[in-house]
């Protein structure tokens, strides 16, 4: 009730903001997930309950670790402030990880993380990945979870009308170009664009060197993109990829496809 008020008075956001700076300002929190030790900036009590239960994927999470190897090159495309990426370039020295994030405030907040952490194999890049070179619109959420940014305007939770600006690309011609390493893991959580990121990195699907692709598929916000879960699983398959690990998790499905 006094939220809506908020909100309808454009008062909300200012007291929300003014709220963390004063109980959260410069905060940090250390993390433990087996044998790994990640300190995460801690802005806003949405992050500090998010760290805390590891966005609830302590499952998933687990379970990718324990299939990359030394060597490896990650692609962490959705990268947030970077749970994913901490956590795999504090275990293994070994991997680089390129972590894409689109967001100006989020990719500030996951430089900061890597840098708290002393942890120099994530290279991270602030433009999205698509089906397209170019720019594209994002619409930045307008509650405390900033990891429900989105390249449409999604209703299932509340993000910005005017989106704003940033650049897009094709993992296909990144990769060609020189400008990336190639693949040999690829975790996707964007937020109802992951068809149109396989469409991009389709050679690189077909290429036996990618033997891992790990997507968090949300099927609620694919109709806005013009996709559906079957597109994904299609692809996939006709990529010579085999599920190896699903779990439901709210509206989102893990899943976890290796060749």
């Amino acid at each position: 009730m006094i939220r809506n008020i908020l909100i309808k008075s454009g008062l909300y956001n200012p007291i929300r903001n003014l709220y963390n700076f004063i109980f959260l300002f410069n905060t940090k929190r250390e993390v433990r997930f087996g044998d790994i030790i990640v300190r995460f900036r801690t802005p806003t009590f949405k992050i500090v309950d998010d760290v805390k239960s590891l966005l609830g994927e302590e499952e998933v999470l687990s379970t990718f670790l324990s299939k990359l190897q030394p060597g490896d090159v990650v692609w962490d495309v959705g990268a947030s402030y970077g749970i994913y990426s901490l956590f795999v370039g504090k275990k293994f020295s070994s991997i680089k990880v390129y972590a894409f994030e689109p967001e100006q405030k989020t990719f500030k907040l996951l430089k900061k993380n890597l840098d708290l952490n002393g942890i120099d194999n994530v290279i991270p890049i602030n433009y999205a990945l698509g089906d397209i070179d170019g720019a594209a619109i994002l619409h930045t959420s307008s509650s405390a979870n900033i990891g429900t940014h989105s390249l449409v305007q999604r209703s299932d939770y509340p993000v910005l009308e005017k989106g704003v600006s940033v650049e897009i690309r094709r993992g296909d011609t990144i990769v060609t170009t020189g400008k990336v390493d190639f693949p040999t893991i690829v975790k996707i959580d964007v937020e109802g664009s992951e068809f149109i990121v396989l469409k991009g990195i389709e050679e690189i699907l077909s290429n036996p060197k990618l033997r891992l692709v790990q997507i968090e598929i949300h099927p609620k916000i694919f109709p806005l993109f013009g996709s559906t879960t079957e597109d994904i699983y299609r692809l996939m398959n006709e990529s010579k990829f085999k599920v190896v690990f699903r779990k439901e998790r709210g509206t989102e499905v893990e899943v976890i496809f290796e060749k």
